[in-house]
């Protein structure tokens, strides 16, 4: 809506935006955090006359939550290469595969090991997802039942990352997992293999689809479309305390009359 906006001239300097799903639809805030800093990022990025997005929430411990996730995200830079998603019930696996991964150079995030000490698991999820461009899925049966998967495999799609699922061993997709991963190009494991082998052959399948970001040139005639736009103008972000009552109200109130004005114009 902001982009088809900007187009027809009429984009806003300043939004204020509820956190949408999160209240009555009771939707957690980690499957929503990832999608919405990516696409308020591009927004920041690509539209001129947009200065600042303000987040607002009735919720005190949800704004709470949402800023520690918001701050983590903007602390970190796009420092590794792929994030591995996994249960506790292929943890051995994840670990020989991330050794595997790290010796051929790319540069893995993967739970605990990534995450700082005293740092809290949902904002640091959520911040490394936001940042990093490939996702990992180990899947298994647990893993499909592991609310953590479900989250970081959301995330993930709802960021546009590239989402890699590795199967290993063959079973039959449950539905949920056959929806999510529908137009996704699964890479079944060789499980006669034993694992050090199998991890050896999975990490060279992977090597061939993430690229090291350390091996990508910053010259200005290697930068991809997507960083070139990044560079042109400092990342902004504008975080605020929840607004209460009245205010908000007449917030909302400001709000509908001017998206009810722009409709019009878009008519």
């Amino acid at each position: 809506m902001l982009v088809r906006m900007n187009r027809l001239g009429i984009a806003p300097s300043n939004v204020i935006l509820p956190v949408l799903g999160s209240g009555n639809q009771k939707i957690e805030l980690c499957y929503i955090v990832p999608p919405l800093i990516n696409q308020c990022i591009r927004a920041l990025t690509d539209i001129e006359c947009l200065q600042t997005i303000t987040f607002c929430d009735y919720d005190d411990e949800k704004v709470r939550t949402l800023i520690a996730m918001l701050e983590s995200a903007e602390k970190k830079e796009k420092n590794s290469d792929l994030f591995i998603s996994y249960c506790s019930a292929q943890r051995e696996y994840a670990d020989c595969l991330r050794k595997m991964l790290t010796d051929r150079g790319i540069r893995c995030w993967m739970a605990p090991y990534s995450i700082p000490t005293g740092s809290s698991y949902q904002a640091e999820i959520p911040a490394a997802l936001s940042n990093i461009p490939n996702v990992l899925l180990i899947l298994s049966k647990e893993a499909e039942a592991s609310r953590w998967v479900q989250k970081e495999v959301g995330c993930a799609i709802g960021a546009r990352h590239k989402l890699i699922p590795v199967r290993r061993s063959m079973y039959q997709l449950s539905q949920q997992f056959s929806f999510l991963l529908d137009g996704e190009q699964i890479y079944d494991m060789d499980d006669r293999l034993d694992m050090e082998n199998n991890c050896a052959q999975v990490a060279d399948y992977l090597s061939k689809l993430v690229m090291p970001t350390s091996a990508v040139t910053r010259s200005d005639a290697c930068k991809t479309a997507d960083e070139a736009s990044f560079n042109k103008k400092p990342h902004r972000k504008n975080v605020t305390a929840p607004i209460k009552d009245g205010v908000l109200i007449a917030i909302g109130i400001t709000i509908i009359l001017e998206l009810w004005t722009i409709i019009r114009k878009m008519k």
